[in-house]
C-alpha cells in the first residue's frame, strides 16, 4: 500500500496546508493533509474518489483514491464540511483580521463585468 510522505500535498501543490487546517484536522482525527480534500468534497456527500478527482481537476486521481476512503470512514460528510469551514474561518481570522481595509479584497468583484 502507498504511504504518503509528510510533504506530499506540498509537493503536489507547491504549498503546505495552513496551520489552522492542520490543527482542526488533528482535532477531528483525520490523517495529515486530508481535511482539505475531504472537507471540500464532502459538500457533495460521499461521491467516489474518481468523481471527486474530476471535480477538483488539479490533483491526480490516485491521490483521491489513497486519501479519501479512510477520511470518509473517519469523518462523515456533514462533520467534514463543518470542520473544513471552521479551519477556513480560523485561517481568515488569523490571516485577514489585521487588514487595514478588509473590504478592499472584495472590490474586484464589483468591477468585474457581468455577462
Amino acid at each position: 500500500m502507498f504511504t504518503a510522505r509528510p510533504g506530499f500535498l506540498l509537493y503536489l501543490t507547491g504549498r503546505s496546508p495552513s496551520p489552522e487546517l492542520a490543527e482542526v484536522e488533528s482535532e477531528v482525527g483525520l490523517p495529515p493533509r486530508t481535511l482539505y480534500l475531504r472537507g471540500r468534497s464532502a459538500v457533495l456527500g460521499d461521491p467516489p474518489p474518481k468523481v471527486v478527482a474530476e471535480l477538483f481537476g488539479i490533483f491526480p486521481s490516485w491521490l483521491f483514491e489513497f486519501a479519501l476512503p479512510p477520511a470518509m470512514v473517519a469523518l462523515d460528510a456533514a462533520s467534514a464540511v463543518r470542520a473544513y469551514s471552521r479551519s477556513s474561518a480560523q485561517w481568515a481570522h488569523v490571516s485577514l483580521s489585521g487588514a487595514d481595509d478588509p473590504g478592499r479584497s472584495a472590490d474586484p468583484l464589483f468591477r468585474t463585468p457581468r455577462t
